[in-house]
């Protein structure tokens, strides 16, 4: 009797966007609309009564996302007189949040000392401001890159400094408000390249040398 078409499972929004949920109704005329955090363990509501076309026709409502963060997110549609009888609930689970690092992220990624680096990110339309920091320690202290980046900018190009470790990350958050954070899903490498010789003076053609530096990442 109900069926809901979006959002379904995978979805990603921010919070404080619009965002349409729709679904499908046969000979139900009126709706309860939900959503909750915990994967279906609370609901709360979000318009009862709605009504609803009843003969499988495309149903929409208007949501703005909730500014609560999660990657449980779900939302059910219920028959509202019998809520808990006649319903149907996303399929699988669907996130939202208010800001999204998209870059540094991979496993893998060496740079060296001096290098610049994009950290990018998308933010959602109630940020103020963004603050990006690094660290060396996998999380354990953490550096100011630069504290203010208007949060729709979504750039900002890193010059690499000279802190040689192999669990560096990035995270970018809400100014003043650390609990809206996104960080590196994986540990990257700073590396320290120094040239040993030839550093200098002349050489003669024709003549073989020794080349030697030194790599420097923990």
């Amino acid at each position: 009797n109900l069926q809901v078409v979006y959002p379904n499972g995978g979805e990603f929004f921010f919070s404080g966007e619009n965002r349409n949920i729709q679904w499908r109704s046969w000979n139900v005329s009126q709706v309860r609309i939900e959503y909750s955090t915990d994967a279906g363990g609370t609901w709360n509501l979000i318009k009862a009564p709605e009504t609803s076309l009843i003969n499988g026709e495309l149903n929409s409502y208007v949501w703005t996302v909730p500014s609560i963060a999660s990657n449980q997110y779900r939302v059910r549609v219920s028959e509202y007189n019998y809520e808990t009888d006649i319903f149907d609930i996303s399929n699988a689970n669907f996130t939202v949040s208010s800001i999204d690092l998209l870059t540094p992220n991979a496993a893998g990624l060496i740079f060296d000392v001096g290098s610049v680096v994009s950290i990018t990110w998308q933010a959602g339309p109630a940020l103020a401001g963004v603050n990006i920091e690094y660290t060396t320690n996998d999380g354990l202290n953490w550096i100011t890159i630069q504290n203010g980046v208007p949060p729709t900018a979504g750039l900002y190009n890193w010059t690499v400094p000279n802190t040689p470790t192999n669990q560096g990350r990035v995270r970018v958050y809400e100014t003043g408000n650390l609990s809206i954070m996104d960080q590196s899903d994986n540990m990257f490498t700073i590396r320290s390249l120094t040239l040993i010789q030839p550093n200098g003076g002349s050489i003669q053609a024709s003549r073989t040398y020794q080349i030697q530096w030194t790599n420097i990442s923990t």
